[in-house]
């Protein structure tokens, strides 16, 4: 009960400290994330220029007129390619169908989280947990439903932070600029 009381108090008493410490942990992933990505894919870059060099050194060998020479070459340059296709097989990791349920399980699994909170309101004796539960369920239908349908080759940076944290966002800030006002009106 204290994780859902801190989440309401986060939600309803939202402070100039709070959007600080938020703003700060979410940079500090996103500087991450970047870091990550450069350092790799750099190394990767670096690989394919040496194999590049490597095939092209190759080149002339492969004209040679010494049997052994040419044969020799040949078969380096087969086992330079074989690497570099074992390579990228190797870091494809999901496929086109695997890469749609991570997606729909990433867009729906928040808003079935969610609804444990209409759960947690039924026993607290809360006569609109109904509303929550089930739109909460709802939510997370549409958006698993829709995030099926996200291209399979779209980039993971989009796929898997971008669209599920700009729905989370727009979706959240909506409920929050149209959340209704009881308390403040009884007031």
């Amino acid at each position: 009960m204290q994780i859902l009381d801190f989440i309401d108090k986060t939600v309803t008493e939202f402070s100039a400290k709070r959007i600080a410490i938020l703003f700060g942990i979410l940079t500090l992933g996103v500087i991450a994330i970047v870091s990550y990505e450069l350092t790799t894919s750099k190394f990767r870059l670096d690989k394919y220029q040496q194999a590049a060099e490597l095939l092209s050194t190759l080149g002339p060998l492969l004209e040679s007129s010494n049997e052994s020479v040419r044969l020799s070459a040949q078969e380096m340059a087969e086992d330079v390619k074989a690497i570099l296709l074992e390579e990228i097989s190797a870091q494809s990791g999901l496929s086109p169908e695997e890469h749609r349920k991570a997606l729909v399980l990433l867009m729906s699994i928040p808003w079935i989280i969610f609804s444990f909170i209409g759960i947690v309101e039924l026993f607290q004796g809360v006569k609109d947990w109904a509303y929550g539960l089930l739109g909460c369920l709802f939510l997370a239908f549409v958006f698993g439903f829709a995030s099926y349908y996200v291209p399979p080759d779209l980039h993971w940076f989009y796929r898997y932070l971008v669209i599920p944290f700009l729905t989370y966002g727009v979706t959240l800030s909506t409920f929050y600029v149209l959340s209704d006002d009881d308390e403040e009106e009884s007031a």
